[in-house]
């Protein structure tokens, strides 16, 4: 892999940032990941919902980020709950967006949220989020701490439900979204890459 490449970390697979990859969104939460600085091992240590009290114990250190009182970070993180439309057939995956990305991941929320359809009798409502398809890519980003990849993100087009593989992706992505919201779906949290420079921007988006 190269930087600027997204990796899938359960099949093992690296796409090209440039190219991108398309996917189906299903679910959307916010959660705070507790992670062990890298001067102490590192490791993840847990997630909690926005509301948790944990949430309200932090201070900021010199790089700005949220230190609990055992030393460990607190990373404000937006996951989405995917369907990845790869070669070797449709996936489901979890990208996850923080620190500089939390932007892209409210105006991609806010993007699927706009979407709406027209009812019979003229009524409009909102459409559900799996019912478009996005492409995801990577473009290289810096500020005055360094330089990194961040997310880039296009509405592709709308799910056809009279096309069959395209049908069987939508209620793929509905079960998807309804096993997540259950709490069927376990998360396995990968620690988030060293950054290229000292004092580089946190580059800390995990894709898959």
């Amino acid at each position: 892999a190269e930087a600027g490449m997204m990796f899938n970390t359960v099949a093992n697979k690296a796409y090209d940032g440039e190219k991108g990859v398309t996917v189906v969104p299903c679910y959307y939460n916010r959660r705070f990941v507790e992670w062990a600085p890298r001067e102490k091992g590192g490791g993840y240590f847990g997630s909690y919902h926005p509301d948790d009290p944990i949430t309200n114990t932090t201070t900021k250190n010199e790089r700005g980020e949220d230190i609990l009182p055992n030393g460990n970070i607190l990373t404000n993180t937006a996951q989405f709950f995917v369907i990845l439309l790869d070669e070797d057939g449709p996936q489901r995956c979890l990208i996850t967006m923080s620190s500089t990305q939390l932007k892209k991941a409210r105006k991609w929320v806010t993007q699927m949220q706009a979407l709406s359809g027209t009812k019979s009798n003229g009524e409009s409502y909102t459409l559900p989020m799996m019912s478009h398809t996005y492409q995801l890519s990577t473009v290289a980003e810096s500020n005055d701490k360094g330089n990194w990849f961040g997310w880039e993100i296009n509405k592709v087009g709308p799910i056809s439900l009279t096309d069959a593989e395209e049908a069987n992706v939508f209620e793929m992505a509905v079960a998807f979204a309804k096993s997540v919201k259950a709490g069927e779906v376990e998360v396995k949290e990968t620690a988030p890459p060293e950054p290229k420079d000292k004092g580089a921007a946190p580059d800390d988006d995990v894709p898959f």
